[in-house]
């Protein structure tokens, strides 16, 4: 959710911790009400394709291509303050964040618990940190 990233943003002045603060609180959030997240969505659309009209299939993209930017954002804030220790390509960064999300957010509605989230979120925490803590 974009508020709740800004948010963080704004309590954090480290855009690093800021980040993982961000990406702690979004899975916290979806898994505390995972009915509540029209995530996978995208997934079913995707799935679905051929039954939508471009339209619609544009607005699945816009939304897509929107998160891209807000995380790529908040990742190159983090990357100024902590280069990264080896050459990275943010968008795919980012998308690799919508991607767990998405992913989490489609195993946690089909399978029983423990949900998934929290712990694929915490991973790309811990995977943040590497790449970039210095």
């Amino acid at each position: 959710h974009p508020g709740r990233l800004r948010a963080v943003h704004d309590l954090h002045p480290d855009p690093l911790e800021a980040l993982l603060e961000g990406m702690t609180r979004y899975a916290l959030a979806a898994a505390a009400s995972p009915s509540s997240r029209p995530g996978c969505l995208a997934a079913a659309f995707s799935y679905q394709h051929a039954l939508f009209d471009d339209e619609m299939q544009q607005l699945v993209l816009y939304g897509l291509e929107f998160k891209r930017r807000m995380i790529r954002a908040r990742l190159e804030r983090a990357a100024a303050k902590y280069p990264p220790r080896e050459e990275i390509d943010l968008d795919t960064l980012a998308d690799m964040a919508i991607a767990i999300i998405q992913g989490a957010m489609i195993m946690d509605r089909v399978r029983d618990p423990p949900p998934v989230m929290q712990a694929q979120m915490e991973l790309y925490r811990i995977y943040l940190r590497a790449r970039f803590a210095g």
